[in-house]
């Protein structure tokens, strides 16, 4: 088992198998943790620059991540570059 670093509290992790990417979505950090599921490293920080960004979700099938921006009341959604 390995420790990942994290930005604020991890309260949810979705994970893309096609990609292999893992997001750690953090309501302290305003923003969500990515990370490579085949090599266990930490691959950047998305700022939502909204608080309570604590909830979300991967769509497996186009690669979007959807964030939920609690202070917002809105749901952002990403797509990540290959």
């Amino acid at each position: 088992v390995k420790r990942l670093p994290e930005k604020g509290g991890v309260d949810q992790v979705s994970f893309d198998p096609k990609r292999g990417l893992m997001y750690a979505f953090e309501a302290k950090a305003k923003g969500f943790d990515v990370y490579n599921a085949n090599t266990m490293k930490h691959l950047g920080f998305v700022s939502t620059g909204v608080g309570l960004t604590h909830t979300g979700d991967v769509d497996t099938a186009n690669h979007d991540v959807y964030a939920y921006a609690g202070d917002a009341g809105a749901l952002y959604v990403y797509r990540p570059e290959k």
